[in-house]
């Protein structure tokens, strides 16, 4: 008798959430873009079912001028792969901040660009367990509710369309679980964040304008000063507002 299929859920940490966030909220009329770093564990349940665990622990904000897969994309991947490396992390993800937005029978949903798609299929090639995090412009100053619309393949196919897995929009709970289109026996992956990360996050935006002291590499390429690939401003920021990273 076959195993049943892994369930994987991810956990995304305050300063991932934080650093896309505030990444789309400086650049709000462009899909800016991102790679989610953390690691993954595999562990037995009570069932004997496998069960997947992913931890986006820190995001690297990419580009907000060229978001196209331009040789300025490959370079800042190939550099934020090596920051991953240097930290014992895995690239696990991808973030786009919505390009635009399409109507669905399920509501509106946030729209992975096709750039999106190709460069999330690439990093599931080397991470089986990358997702795509689309934020959804239309959600991101609601409080109460975190903006965030995942996205994988809909099937192990290296060339399988990505699909939405449609989030509620309802308050932000410690696990949003998430129903996909998959078969029944296949179990449905969840997003977990802590409740009050979205609100906490606008208010440090709105507040203290957090926004402006995160740079990603189309900002570095403008001043080599610019601390791209740590952004570690934003996390003694948090830290010094008792926010843990």
């Amino acid at each position: 008798m076959s195993s049943p299929p892994p369930a994987t859920t991810y956990t995304l940490a305050p300063l991932a959430y934080t650093k896309l966030i505030l990444h789309a909220l400086k650049h709000p009329h462009t899909p800016a873009n991102g790679v989610l770093l953390g690691t993954v564990s595999r562990s037995l349940t009570g069932t004997n079912a496998v069960a997947v665990d992913v931890a986006i622990t820190d995001a690297v904000p990419l580009l907000h001028h060229w978001t196209s897969l331009s040789p300025m994309m490959e370079v800042g991947l190939e550099l934020a792969r090596g920051h991953a490396a240097a930290h014992n992390l895995t690239i696990v993800g991808y973030y786009q901040a919505a390009e635009h937005l399409h109507h669905t029978k399920h509501a509106h949903e946030a729209a992975l660009a096709p750039v999106g798609e190709r460069v999330a299929g690439m990093l599931r090639a080397a991470c089986a367990e990358a997702v795509a995090l689309v934020i959804d412009g239309d959600r991101i100053g609601e409080t109460g509710v975190h903006p965030l619309v995942p996205y994988l393949p809909t099937s192990s196919s290296p060339s399988a369309p990505w699909h939405p897995i449609p989030v509620p929009v309802s308050p932000a709970s410690t696990q949003a679980t998430t129903q996909t289109q998959t078969p029944p026996q296949t179990p449905t992956p969840t997003l977990t964040l802590a409740p009050s990360q979205p609100a906490r996050t606008l208010r440090l935006a709105r507040e203290h304008g957090l926004q402006r002291l995160l740079g990603d590499f189309d900002d570095h390429l403008e001043d080599v000063g610019v601390d791209w690939l740590r952004n570690a401003r934003v996390g003694e920021v948090l830290g010094e507002v008792g926010v843990g990273v």
